[in-house]
């Protein structure tokens, strides 16, 4: 899993990146040899669970759910299925130690103060064990578990990771051709779900898998997730007018599961953009269907209560920058891209959006900046991409200087909550550092702009073919860039 960098630091950090892939896999796949034929257990087993176990325990049948539907996905894996363990009663004992229930709650607070800063899109205040589906609890946990302080939990939880994502996107309420209709509330909230747990296992696997996970999240599971995607519609993703409401027609549930569905559908152009920058894998997203509204402030999503909630939403709409406003990722690109000096009032308002708005604004155009170079009139192009460039910066640059601390009138994330292990989960995530994301852009638009106006140019030539290796695992133009821009910054001698 990613861990946070200074943003000076960043490209350094990439091109002395030169282990091997095989490395990366250190754990590459684990067969069902791993499995002892003998579980050792600290305690007898009755029935699948430990002798002292509770059903009064309310996690007590998600565990059991769980572990039915993995021995179910196992013993009906079909022959060319990624999952390599074979069902048995070690195995399900090994599933019912690493799903119980005491373990559903460790990892996922490890999950909660880890991994959620960096993908906040599920609604932790109003967050209920046993009302969130099986699928979602279960990737929770193997993330959570990827960050565990002992080896062994890593472990297993690589272990089963190809069998939760055969189980993941088997799910009855996944797809874009489910039989559970779109129209109907309740068959909505719980395929937002799925398609949560869906974008969580690719995020999962594109961190944790090996490489054969890595390739088949990139060639196949992304694809659905962005056609499940669409069925639930970006333009759908939108809250209702605040400026009216009053604190007894508040609703706190159904805007914390519209604002959900804002943030999943716009950290799809996260993941998006992360397999552009990375893979140099052409955007299944195009920037013109990015209808979402923007994220709310931090202070709105994680809110205690409904009360607070309410006031902080109060902040905002009223705010005298925001007041009047309504604006999704597509229009706020279009503001951005343009050719003069954005006005004052723009900027400002701009600087308030905060890190995750903007970090998907400057990752979305890497998007944008792929189907450029990728076409023949690129030389049209470079100008009007540099204006955005720039606006961004200077947004960017503008909100650093002026330590802007809010958020339309409502509080930040503070780093404070780093120090606070109750309180690590309201922390910014690896947006607070998307200035690097502007940097790389910078790179890769000069490469593409030099190579059609002078194919001769040094980094060009130098570099592997990037307009045309496209899906790239290693990574490999990527690195060459960067230690070819980093070695053009470093002082002779």
């Amino acid at each position: 899993m990613p861990e946070d960098f200074p943003c000076n630091d960043w490209m350094e950090t990439l091109v002395s990146d030169t282990t091997d892939s095989a490395t990366h896999d250190s754990n590459a796949r684990l067969t069902a040899a791993s499995i002892p034929s003998e579980t050792t257990t600290k305690e007898p087993w009755i029935g699948g669970q430990p002798a002292n176990a509770t059903a009064y325990d309310p996690l007590y049948e998600v565990a059991r759910e769980i572990v039915a539907r993995l021995n179910s996905t196992i013993l009906k894996k079909a022959p060319n299925s990624p999952i390599r363990l074979e069902p048995g009663e070690a195995l399900m004992k090994r599933a019912d130690d690493f799903f119980s229930p005491d373990n559903l709650r460790r990892f996922i607070e490890l999950y909660w103060s880890t991994w959620y800063p960096h993908w906040p899109v599920i609604h932790r205040p109003t967050f209920i064990y046993t009302n969130i589906p099986y699928t979602l609890i279960a990737v929770m946990v193997l993330i959570g578990a990827s960050y565990s302080a002992d080896p062994e939990d890593g472990y297993w939880a690589k272990l089963f990771c190809d069998a939760v994502e055969e189980t993941i996107f088997g799910d009855e309420y996944f797809g874009d051709s489910s039989s559970y209709s779109a129209l109907n509330a309740v068959c909505v909230n719980r395929r937002l779900r799925a398609l949560q747990a869906a974008h969580a296992m690719c995020l999962c696997q594109f961190w944790e898998g090996d490489d054969r996970a890595k390739r088949r999240v990139r060639k196949h599971r992304y694809g659905q997730v962005v056609a499940m995607a669409r069925e639930l519609g970006f333009a759908k993703a939108m809250h209702l007018d605040f400026v009216s409401l009053s604190e007894a027609e508040f609703d706190w549930e159904d805007f914390a599961f519209k604002e959900e569905l804002i943030r999943t559908l716009n950290y799809i152009v996260v993941l998006d953009g992360g397999f552009v920058m990375m893979n140099n894998m052409p955007p299944r997203v195009l920037p013109s269907e990015l209808r979402a509204d923007l994220v709310c402030p931090e202070a709105c999503f994680q809110a205690s209560t409904k009360a607070a909630c309410f006031n902080h939403l109060r902040t905002w709409v009223s705010h005298p920058l925001w007041r009047g406003r309504r604006i999704s990722i597509a229009e706020a690109l279009k503001i951005i891209s343009s050719s003069r000096e954005l006005d004052s009032e723009t900027v400002q308002f701009f600087t308030h959006l905060g890190d995750v708005n903007l970090g998907i604004l400057i990752i979305a155009i890497h998007s944008v900046i792929f189907h450029i170079r990728s076409s023949i009139g690129l030389q049209y192009g470079c100008q009007s991409f540099q204006y955005w460039l720039r606006n961004w910066n200077c947004i960017w640059i503008l909100r650093s200087r002026e330590n802007v601390p809010q958020a339309f009138g409502t509080p930040s994330p503070s780093e404070k909550a780093v120090d606070d292990s109750e309180g690590r989960w309201r922390g910014p995530g690896f947006m607070k550092n998307s200035l690097q994301f502007w940097y790389l852009a910078q790179i890769v638009l000069r490469w593409a702009c030099d190579q059609q106006s002078d194919p001769q140019y040094t980094l060009v030539s130098t570099a592997p073919n990037y307009s045309t290796n496209y899906d790239q695992a290693d990574m490999a133009t990527l690195k060459a860039l960067l230690r070819l821009e980093y070695s053009s910054r470093k002082p002779p001698g």
